[in-house]
This record gives C-alpha cells, structure tokens and sequence, in this order.
C-alpha cells in the first residue's frame, strides 16, 4: 500500500508544503492542553501520512504545574477484527510510541507550562513474523453469518502525571487517516478459518466507441470515484482491501449475440494525486497556493 501521494521515479514533482493550522484537544477540566501542529485549519482531527513527523505541545496552566512530576506523550495504532457470530477477535499493533517529555529531578523540581514534542510514525508493522506497509484508518462490516468487523484506529494522547493521583489523560486525539487513497472497488476479505468479504460499487465508468478494427472494437472514457472513498487498497494481518477495476458486458439477446456474458476484473492502485509529467499534479497546484498564500494559524478546541 502507497500511503499519501505516489509518483513515478525521476519525474520532477513540486514540493508539498505542509499546512499552518494547529489542532487543540483539552483535558476534561481544559487545564492541560495538547496541540498538534501542521494540520489543515478548521479539520474535526488531525491527518497524517505513513513516516511523517507528529509534532505538538503539551501546555498547561501555571497553576496545575505543582504537583506534576511526569509528562509523556504517546502515540498508539490498533487493528481489531471480530467475528460477530462465533465470537472469534484478534487484534494487533499496528504502532506504539511513547516519549518523556519532563520528569522531576533534582535539577527540575517544576514542571515547565509548555513542552515541545516531536514523535515519527513508523512505516510498516510487523504481525506473527510478518511485516506490513502501515495501513490507514479504516473500519468495515460484512453481514451475514458469521458477520464480520474490522476496525484501524490510531490516536495520541498526553499523560501528566501527579504523585498519588490517577495519572491525568488528556482525551485521546483520534487521526483521521495516514494518507489517502482513492480506489474503484473495494473487496474487504480475511485470512481467518473461513474467508469472508464484501464487494462495494465505488465509481462507474463512461465511454464511447472510437474505431473499429477486423477483430477488435476500440472504446475510450473515464472513471468516476465517489468523494466519499478516502482509502485504497491494503493488506494488513488478517485484512485484505483491494482495489479494481471490472468491465461487464451483458448482451441485450443472447440468442443472436456472439458472444456470452463477459466479467473482468483488474486488480490497480491509485493515489490522490493525479500522475503529470512535469510535475503540475494535484498536490504541486496545492503547494504553489501555499507558497502564494500565507496560511492563517486557526487553533481550534474539539
């Protein structure tokens, strides 16, 4: 799986620049705040690609200093699959990180009110021996019998802790997605006893006829993908998403056609951004905006 934008080796693309806006979560009480930066202004939580940098602050009011003798951050990544029927589960980390940010010591008997971090998410994971290409947030569930779900998660979360106190978690901060993918058709299948998936229509095609040859028809036309699909395909344990394209020909009499029902699936991979040979896809028109469009800083509360 390609997470983020992909392109073709030696082709010049421009550079993306990252977005200005910070994404704010607060503690129950709003006296402890985690702030995450390089998010797009105005998003519901935050975004990131497969390797990018997490990168915040830990704040807190000075009045809730004292007392403090320990602040982490922590990023964490899961994959659960449940069979609804026969009760089955397995799950797996998909990424787990954790960093001190301040301890109290000797030389440190006060916590500091801001506290800069900077955390990588890793790229792939590693699941019974084997190892996979990080997956993005997704969830899905199969009807029938047994039914199935399948849900990927990721979050980060600020810990401050207090002698002879419940360690104080600033909620968790759920990520939208680690890259987006636009893909045809999505086939959610397991590796599990019995195999179980779903097939979901996700764009239709239209074209028309541009020449004909002895043996051979030539047609010409284009896919159209829903904008609610934000992700592709995918292997991840026991998860398996794929992405095709399937051409279907039925004809309308069968008795005088010559030729039978026809179904082919091609199995492909897309990304967000559209392939150009000088570079001028979706993601450079984006960069170039930014670069001629100072961003606004929008701090937001959730």
């Amino acid at each position: 799986m390609f997470l983020g934008s992909t392109h073709v080796d030696q082709v010049p693309v421009l550079p993306i620049a990252r977005p200005t806006g910070t994404f704010v979560k607060y503690s129950k009480h709003g006296h402890t705040r985690l702030k995450l930066i390089a998010q797009e202004n105005g998003v519901t939580v935050p975004v990131y690609s497969t390797g990018e940098s997490v990168e915040g602050t830990v704040e807190l009011d000075a009045e809730k200093v004292e007392g403090v003798d320990r602040v982490e951050v922590k990023i964490t990544g899961r994959l659960k699959l449940n069979e609804i029927a026969e009760g089955g589960t397995s799950s797996a980390n998909l990424a787990l990180d954790t960093k001190l940010l301040w301890a109290k010591s000797p030389s440190s008997q006060q916590c500091p009110q801001k506290l800069d971090f900077d955390l990588m998410l890793p790229t792939t994971f590693t699941y019974e021996g084997t190892t996979y290409p990080l997956p993005p947030t997704y969830s899905v569930k199969l009807k029938g019998l047994p039914g199935f779900t399948a849900s990927i998660e990721y979050s980060v979360a600020a810990l401050v802790n207090r002698p002879s106190t419940v360690p104080s978690m600033v909620p968790l901060v759920k990520s939208k997605t680690l890259g987006i993918h636009i893909g045809t058709t999505n086939e959610a299948d397991t590796d599990a006893r019995k195999d179980m998936w779903r097939i979901d229509s996700i764009g239709q095609g239209t074209f028309s006829h541009m020449a004909n040859e002895k043996r051979v028809s030539v047609f010409s036309g284009e896919l159209a993908i829903s904008d609610a699909i934000q992700v592709g395909g995918f292997r991840a344990a026991g998860l398996f998403v794929k992405d095709c394209i399937v051409l279907s020909m039925s004809p309308m009499n069968p008795g005088k056609c010559p030729f039978m029902d026809f179904r082919l699936a091609v199995p492909i991979r897309l990304v967000s951004s559209p392939w150009a040979a000088d570079g001028t896809g979706i993601g450079a028109r984006d960069a170039r905006r930014s670069q001629e469009e100072p961003g606004n800083l929008d701090v937001k509360s959730s």
